[in-house]
């Protein structure tokens, strides 16, 4: 970055200032009608960069869901030792499927959770999830539009009401559902 007084000022600025900076900068680079006021993406992501070090956890946080964030400084992020930070990581959608595959391992329910969600998260990940003991892990196995057919009909037979429910209404799973009954119907009739 060009201006390093620019990074040395952001440094200084109190905590939710800078959680407040994030995303003004974010919404400043990507606004294409304010060409008087856009920031190069060079100049967002080094501050992201320098803000992915920040002390505070809320700041990393902002950084880690922020979609500009590049997939190396949200792999960083992904060994922090705040829930919270792993946690956005896995619901950031620009997240590499190898990082979310390492976060699927995680020790928090809740950030394996977050994994279960992404749809960026590969399908051999999310049949590994399919098996944990959290029931919501599993739930959020069963939502998400990514994971394979067989893995929701074994979700469909789970112990927990909430599980099954969202088989139900995972869309791939009724297409699924409905080829399987056509083909059935077709090949009862030929």
């Amino acid at each position: 970055m060009k201006n390093p007084v620019f990074l040395r000022f952001i440094r200084e600025m109190p905590e939710e200032a800078r959680v407040a900076a994030i995303v003004t900068l974010t919404k400043m680079s990507t606004n294409e009608e304010d060409y008087t006021v856009r920031w190069s993406s060079a100049n967002l992501v080094a501050v992201l960069t320098e803000l992915s070090k920040d002390k505070y956890w809320k700041v990393r946080s902002e950084v880690a869901e922020n979609p500009a964030t590049p997939a190396k400084i949200l792999e960083q992020l992904s060994e922090d030792e705040e829930e919270i930070v792993r946690w956005n990581v896995a619901k950031n959608q620009k997240t590499p499927a190898e990082v979310l595959t390492e976060l699927s391992k995680d020790k928090d329910e809740e950030v394996r959770s977050a994994v279960a969600e992404n749809p960026r998260t590969p399908p051999a990940v999310l049949t590994e999830l399919s098996k944990d003991k959290y029931w919501k892990v599993r739930f959020e196995v069963a939502v998400n539009p990514a994971t394979p057919a067989e893995v929701l009909t074994k979700l469909s037979k789970d112990k927990v009401e909430e599980v099954r429910r969202a088989v139900a209404v995972n869309s791939c799973y009724a297409k699924f559902k409905f080829s399987k009954r056509i083909n059935n119907f077709w090949g009862e009739q030929y």
